[in-house]
């Protein structure tokens, strides 16, 4: 996933089937532009060095692209789905990132130090931490972030909704 990456997140039923023409009442909800922030939380656990929870996110996004494959029939197209199981495992891998985050990248007023941020650009690609931004690129972790946490917030909502999250 890139910091590109437009597709969207839909909260879906809990008993959808997964097809793409599946009639439009499935879907409660839908988050554009939410997906790319999955590989910000990644590449965030990685900077602070804890790549099993990075992994962990990796693996429960690979399981929901490996039953689309397996779902995939002869000219169907079906859409990535996260389960409620795997939607709580992401919840439980969310957790505490922000905390780490500030404590081990970021300064006392939300700033990447300067002399990390060339590190940074290399490590993190989905932060906005472009030199085109000048002194602002020193806040693209802080966004990130923001971003995460929102992400957050929408798997936690799913879990109390009690519904299943489609990718698309």
């Amino acid at each position: 996933m890139s910091k590109n990456d437009k597709r969207t997140l839909y909260f879906v039923t809990a008993d959808w089937p997964g097809d793409d023409d599946d009639n439009a009442a499935t879907v409660l909800e839908t988050f554009e532009d939410a997906v790319k922030h999955f590989a910000t939380a990644e590449e965030l656990w990685r900077l602070v060095g804890n790549d099993v929870r990075a992994d962990e996110i990796e693996k429960i996004l690979d399981g929901a692209y490996d039953e689309k494959a397996a779902l995939k029939g002869v000219g169907v197209r079906r859409s990535a789905a996260l389960s409620i199981d795997d939607i709580g495992r992401l919840v439980a891998a969310f957790d505490g990132l922000a905390d780490a985050v500030k404590k081990s990248v970021l300064d006392e007023k939300w700033m990447v130090p300067a002399e990390r941020l060339q590190e940074l650009r290399t490590r993190a690609p989905s932060l906005d931490l472009d030199e085109s931004r000048g002194d602002l690129a020193r806040y693209g972790v802080g966004e990130g972030i923001g971003n995460v946490e929102r992400l957050h917030d929408i798997l936690k909502d799913a879990l109390r909704l009690n519904v299943r999250i489609a990718i698309d």
